[in-house]
């Protein structure tokens, strides 16, 4: 039941992303109040298992992508490090 929940806040902090940064396109000062952000829920979900902070960052890879195509630019990957 406590993965649920860390799932369920997961799923909330990506959510909390497009509540603050909105849904449509991004200046470059906004992309990187973006990436900011994710970077610090990375750290998060990071200290609560491998298993979660991968699927945060699958989940913010996504809210990337989505992002990009707002701007119309279709690259395959992310701006976002992964290598981190």
């Amino acid at each position: 039941m406590e993965e649920l929940k860390i799932i369920y806040g997961l799923i909330t902090s990506v959510w909390q992303l497009f509540k603050k940064h909105g849904s449509g396109m991004l200046t470059d000062g906004q992309w990187e109040s973006l990436v900011a952000d994710g970077e610090v829920q990375v750290k998060k979900y990071r200290g609560l298992g491998k298993q979660y902070e991968m699927l945060y960052r699958d989940m913010f890879d996504a809210v990337q992508k989505y992002y990009i195509r707002m701007k119309g630019d279709i690259r395959n990957e992310p701006l976002h490090s992964r290598n981190e």
